[in-house]
Parts: structure tokens; C-alpha cells; sequence
């Protein structure tokens, strides 16, 4: 089985895929990792799915997490961080119910990328930089801007902490409920905890 290192993109200059045609490959990208998961993905099988050259995928993306992870931004907008209300407090409840609903469409895909996740560092890396810190980046913007329409006192809570409760509820049901976070579980979570921890009300 390849690993992540025999993987690794040669040097040289970036393609230019137009738009559709990297679609195309998000696509197969996708299909597969339902289908069998992401230690078997190999970038040689997505060329031959894709009718790609293998070359042109890695001068487009350095590796197969990074390819990986950019299907999730591309396929999947968009961020819950965009999604905005008329208040933080609805926000943050309107949130929590986008994600439930797309943790909900999109189960199979991350169950197969979960194990993954804490099995490859170049993966948890490329998921962390091209995935996460945009959103603590987002999320931080956003309790800036409650903090400016006096919502939030000047010093509540960080973005950070925001995010591992976020967090908390997403890897914590399963643990110990063995069920995913739903909608209506991801709801209540933040009407009963993430918005008192924040002083704001529902």
C-alpha cells in the first residue's frame, strides 16, 4: 500500500485545469473515498478513473491529502462559518444546524476519512491548514464583529475555545452515545451550552 511520502509531488511548474475539469476530479476523488476509503486512494487510481495523467494531478496538488482535502472545500460549500443571521446568538444556532445537516448527507464520506485522519500526518496537517484554521480564522471575525455591536464583552471567550466546544459535541456523542451529531442534537447543544458559555440567550 502507498504511503503519503511515495506519494509526494515531483517539483515543477503548476497546471491550470480549468474549473470544470477540476470538478471532474473532485468528483472521482469522492467516489472513491466512499467506495473504499482513503489508505487504499492511490493517485494512480484517480488518474486512470479521471483519464488524467498522473503528473498533471501532482502538479496541480502536492499530494494525495492535499488533493483530498481541497475536494472537501470544493464539493462541500458552503463554509458553515459563512453561514450569518441577524444575531450572534442565531448565528451560531443557524450554524450548528447546517453542520448537522451536512454531517447527516455526508456520513459515509467521513467515516471514511475519520480513521485516516489520526492515522496520517500529511492528511491531518493538509485538514488543519486548508480546512480548519480558515475557519478559526472565520470564526474569530465573526465574535470580533459581536463584540464591536456590543454582544459579546470585550473579553469573552476566543474563537479558539468556540471551536473546541464545537468540536467536543462533534467527536464526543459518538463515544459515548455511539450515534453521529445530528441536527437536532448539534441544536439543542448550542441553545444549552455553547450560548450560555458565551452569555449570550437562544
Amino acid at each position: 500500500m502507498p504511503t503519503e511520502t511515495s506519494e509526494a509531488a515531483p517539483t515543477g511548474r503548476r497546471s491550470r485545469l480549468s474549473e470544470a475539469r477540476e470538478r471532474e476530479i473532485y468528483q472521482v476523488v469522492e467516489g472513491l473515498l466512499r467506495e473504499h476509503g482513503y489508505d487504499v486512494l492511490t493517485m494512480d487510481e484517480v488518474a486512470t478513473v479521471a483519464r488524467a495523467s498522473k503528473a498533471t494531478l501532482y502538479r496541480r496538488w502536492n499530494t494525495k491529502a492535499e488533493l483530498v482535502v481541497s475536494m472537501l472545500k470544493q464539493l462541500k460549500p458552503p463554509s458553515v462559518t459563512e453561514v450569518r443571521a441577524d444575531t450572534l446568538a442565531e448565528t451560531l444556532v443557524e450554524q450548528m444546524r447546517v453542520a448537522g445537516r451536512r454531517l447527516s448527507e455526508e456520513a459515509a464520506l467521513m467515516r471514511a476519512l475519520g480513521p485516516a485522519m489520526h492515522q496520517n500526518p500529511e492528511l491531518q496537517t493538509a485538514f488543519r491548514e486548508m480546512l480548519l484554521l480558515p475557519e478559526l480564522t472565520a470564526t474569530r471575525k465573526l465574535l470580533d464583529e459581536a463584540r464591536e455591536r456590543g454582544e459579546l464583552p470585550p473579553n469573552g471567550p476566543d474563537a479558539e475555545h468556540l471551536l473546541y466546544m464545537v468540536l467536543g459535541a462533534l467527536i464526543g456523542r459518538p463515544l459515548f452515545e455511539d450515534k453521529q451529531p445530528d441536527t437536532d442534537f448539534l441544536v439543542e447543544y448550542a441553545r444549552t451550552v455553547i450560548l450560555p458559555a458565551l452569555g449570550l440567550r437562544a
